[in-house]
């Protein structure tokens, strides 16, 4: 008998790893939003053929959390659609990473044109001022500084150089660094 106890305790204690976890999306949640990302990812991911979008996007989110823009960028595609501000957000995000500043600026217009108040839902401080900042440092990298000093008088209205000045890029660059830069 006390092999038979002996031997259940063995099997069930090495058959509980990832049933023992009780993976949900609660759970990943909040280890994201504790700074857990590499368990939030392992959770999102388990959680995607049951959970679908809402772990796709916290996959991406924790890729882009993570640096791995790559990743994050193929999550983010697979769910994004013009309907979807988080996604679109992250997308922003990941295509900034990956030296893409049209293409963040293209997903940072769609989220931004979905949800003009845009607070990402896994973390409140990615906002809206998150996203302008990101378009605004994209048009300085793409030397368009008209549209980057229209896109920093989103986050500061009074902001306005002389766009024929020589060194306006000088310029829009110690205005963004000193908004904060963006921190997805």
């Amino acid at each position: 008998m006390k092999v038979a106890i002996a031997l259940f305790t063995v099997l069930t204690i090495a058959g509980c790893d990832k049933e023992s976890r009780h993976v949900t999306l609660a759970r990943a949640e909040r280890d994201f939003t504790e700074g857990h990302y590499h368990a939030a990812l392992d959770a999102f991911v388990d959680l995607i053929p049951t959970q679908g979008i809402p772990a796709t996007i916290g996959a991406g989110w924790c890729e882009v959390r993570l640096g791995d823009y790559n990743s994050a960028a193929n999550y983010f595609e697979q769910v994004s659609s013009d309907s979807m501000v988080d996604a679109n957000a992250g997308w922003a995000f990941a295509l900034w990473g990956l030296n893409d500043p049209a293409g963040a600026i293209q997903k940072s217009d769609v989220a931004l044109t979905l949800d003009p108040d845009f607070v990402l839902s896994l973390d409140p401080r990615v906002t809206a001022s998150t996203l302008h900042w990101v378009v605004a440092a994209s048009y300085l990298q793409l030397s368009d500084y008209i549209k980057c000093i229209e896109s920093i008088q989103k986050l500061e209205p009074s902001f306005a150089p002389n766009p024929a000045d020589p060194n306006i890029a000088n310029i829009l660059l110690a205005k963004l660094e000193s908004l904060g830069g963006a921190q997805p």
